[in-house]
């Protein structure tokens, strides 16, 4: 991708959990990517200091490259590997090639590369039906080599199909955001924009003290509350930020969310 947007430098924010910010450090100065935002409705998850995917109760200030961004949540998905992947879907709309006729990337891809389509064809034949009878439909399993061989094309293939249209990806895609524009059916704003970034150091670090993952919860055992105890203490809450953290480690409370983000160049609407 940065044959495409060259060297963007961007600051955001990210949140996570415990077990987040422990395997943050696999990330820092790395070339694998996390998903960040800049942006947020006041109603928003985010604005509590809570995840997308977790219960939160950090808020890391980041600083890195930018790979891709949104005025929306696109919906990037991380595999085993580090690498995130984005629908085709959501870029085929923008270049306006959306559809089920020759002109999706699909065809595109497979237009510029036979060898991809042969590996793709015989992909398909084993995923179809491999669940099926072998004896009626013998077909093979892509190799590891081949599973390899596969991926790196259709990533050589959208690559090139991003520089051919480098202006329209970097309009849509290749710069910094600052505002969100995802909405409900009703009107209401209740998103966060995307900015996905790589090669990251954190900055300063926001620990929701009030948060749930914090704090413990709760739970009915007999047709009684049980409060739980905090998973550990301050003291050892603080010493986990400090070991990822270059800047200021801030104990605060879930009020103190917004003025943190705002601080920093984040947005609230």
């Amino acid at each position: 991708m940065q044959k495409v947007l060259g060297n963007v430098k961007i600051e955001s924010f990210h949140t996570t959990n415990f077990e987040g910010l422990k395997n943050v450090k696999s990330v820092i100065g790395k070339k694998k990517s996390l998903s960040t935002f800049t942006a947020l409705s006041k109603n928003s998850m985010m604005a509590k200091g809570r995840g997308v995917q977790t219960k939160g109760g950090f808020i890391l200030q980041l600083q890195g490259n930018l790979l891709a961004s949104s005025a929306a949540d696109i919906g990037s998905v991380p595999d085993e590997g580090g690498r995130r992947w984005i629908h085709a879907n959501t870029l085929e709309d923008y270049f306006g090639i959306s559809g089920w006729d020759d002109s999706d990337i699909f065809s595109v891809i497979k237009k510029g590369d036979k060898r991809w389509f042969e590996l793709h064809e015989k992909y398909i034949k084993w995923y179809r039906f491999h669940e099926e009878d072998p004896n009626i439909y013998p077909w093979e399993e892509l190799t590891g080599k081949e599973k390899a061989e596969y991926i790196k094309r259709w990533v050589d293939g959208w690559e090139k199909f991003l520089i051919k249209n480098k202006k329209k990806f970097i309009k849509h895609f290749g710069q910094e955001v600052k505002t969100q524009t995802h909405s409900s059916s009703s009107g209401m704003h209740f998103g966060w924009n995307e900015l996905i970034i790589y090669n990251i150091k954190i900055k300063d670090v926001f620990i929701v003290s009030d948060n749930y993952s914090i704090q413990g919860g709760g739970r009915v055992v007999g047709g009684k509350y049980i409060e739980d105890k905090a998973k550990t203490d301050k003291k050892e809450i603080m010493k986990m930020a400090k070991q990822v953290s270059t800047g200021k480690v801030i104990w605060g409370k879930t009020a103190g969310v917004p003025g943190f983000l705002k601080s920093r160049g984040g947005v609230i609407e």
